[in-house]
């Protein structure tokens, strides 16, 4: 995903409550499949 670089570390922490997810922001996302994604979410929740 630009403009991160290949092979870049990517820091996160747990997002407990998806309303605390904000608009355009960049998040690693885990899903039931275990699969992990890396990307810009929108939170349509609200």
């Amino acid at each position: 995903m630009l403009p991160i670089p290949d092979k870049s570390y990517i820091t996160c922490e747990f997002v407990e409550d998806w309303n605390q997810v904000k608009d355009g922001n960049a998040y690693i996302v885990l899903t039931v499949f275990d699969v992990v994604v890396f990307k810009v979410a929108f939170n349509l929740l609200i």
